[in-house]
């Protein structure tokens, strides 16, 4: 028999098997988000330690790293058809907030607390240089806010820095395949990630190409009748079969100041990359992100700077972590899948039976320093043209118009002791 059919033929047999019944369906998901800034939930979530044992995951080749970042924008210029003169419109507000994400912990990341160093401009005045963190949202993400009085200007700039520690993982799939699905609800941090999220599943539901595929790899049986570790291996190898990657995902559309800076992102979302069966590297992320969720998995998109010294501009790398609760013991694991980097090396699964580099197994982690969980907050926020991980807001109404330039940098740093964590003041 060939091996690709072998490979089947042993999926198909694992998921028919009743060794575990089908358990409790997630419950509801979380209420929907505030409508602005202002408003972070009622009680924070405690950052995981990550530094702790844990029995499916270790952590190794540990390297420190300064995340720095500069969004500009510019009001857009326009013209006067009355009079074919050209003008430069202005940014006129009575108050204004920015917002950018901090990671403060993933599967291979944890942020050093108070390492914060950010100011936002107005022109070229310092309007906010206070760290002041919101959240959590949807996923566990944490927001840095800045905030201003009114002001008129053409152009408003944020220069944001923080520290954080990579991590390679080393995953223990013999005793993870173990973990079976939690007879009660998942974590908060886990069960946020049900809620809509944009480019994943907005909506909350899966989009119904999504489902349909989730519902054909599994052939129609209930996804729960396996354990956690092995649905999520074999949804990730569908998907990597499933999906050619094409372009790298992002708009590269400005020069700032003798470098190289970026619109921010391309994407055409879950729903849209499983019916064209093509596309970058983030929205194969998005994808397997909302095939884990339709089959009732916890996922989350992780999104990070990569140190490439070849590039003029650093790297955005985006992958999934599904959540591994072992509900007996009380241990929560997330658990990285590069599905990018598995289709990069093979557009085969591998056997099931043996361990997959990329896979929870990761020797690159430590090279990229994770800074979002969100291509765009899940707050009512917005950016301009293309997906670019900040939000701002102004009162009374935001700017229809602007040109928006993001430029990423990571650098090492070395620090003294082990990285700490903080959670928001809610």
């Amino acid at each position: 028999m060939p091996a690709t059919h072998l490979r089947r033929s042993l999926a198909v047999l694992v998921l028919a098997s009743t060794s575990g019944a089908a358990l409790a369906q997630p419950a509801s998901p979380p209420p929907a988000p505030p409508q602005t800034p202002a408003q972070p939930p009622a009680q924070a979530l405690p950052v995981s330690d990550i530094t702790k044992p844990n029995p499916y995951m270790k952590l190794v080749r540990r390297r420190e790293w300064t995340v720095r970042v500069q969004i500009t924008l510019q009001a857009d210029a326009g013209v006067n058809y009355a009079t074919n003169y050209s003008f430069n419109d202005r940014f006129r507000f009575d108050a204004m907030t920015m917002v950018f994400p901090v990671v403060q912990s993933s599967a291979s990341s944890l942020w050093r607390e108070g390492s914060i160093d950010s100011t936002l401009y107005v022109e070229q005045t310092p309007v906010d240089t206070r760290t002041e963190l919101i959240g959590p949202y949807h996923s566990n993400a944490v927001y840095a806010r800045f905030d201003t009085d009114g002001g008129d200007a053409r152009t408003v700039r944020l220069l944001h820095t923080h520290q954080t520690t990579s991590w390679d993982t080393v995953f223990n799939e013999l005793e993870a395949i173990r973990v079976p699905w939690p007879t009660g609800p998942w974590p908060d941090e886990a069960q946020s990630t049900f809620g809509p999220q944009q480019y994943v599943n907005p909506q909350g539901a899966p989009g119904p190409s999504v489902a349909a595929l989730v519902s054909q790899w599994t052939q129609g049986k209930d996804p729960k009748s396996i354990s956690p570790v092995l649905l999520a291996k074999w949804l990730a190898g569908q998907v990597q079969e499933l999906v050619q990657l094409q372009g790298d995902g992002v708009n590269r559309a400005y020069s700032l100041a003798g470098g190289f800076a970026v619109e921010g992102v391309e994407l055409q979302g879950a729903e849209n990359t499983s019916i064209f069966r093509r596309g970058s590297s983030h929205d194969m992320t998005c994808l397997l992100a909302a095939v884990y969720r339709a089959a009732g998995l916890p996922a989350r998109t992780v999104i990070g700077i990569d140190d490439d010294p070849e590039r003029r501009s650093r790297e955005v790398r985006s992958w999934v972590e599904f959540c591994l609760y072992d509900e007996a013991n009380q241990i929560v694991t997330w658990v990285p899948v590069d599905i990018a980097q598995l289709r990069s090396s093979s557009s085969r699964m591998r056997a099931l039976d043996r361990p997959w580099e990329y896979f929870g197994i990761h020797d690159e982690l430590h090279e990229i320093a994770p800074f979002a969980f969100h291509f765009i907050p899940p707050i009512d926020v917005r950016s301009y043209n293309s997906p670019a991980f900040y939000g701002w807001r102004q009162t009374p109404r935001n700017a229809p118009f602007a040109a928006q330039m993001i430029d990423l940098d990571v650098t090492r740093t070395v620090q003294r002791g082990a990285p700490t964590s903080v959670t928001p003041t809610p």
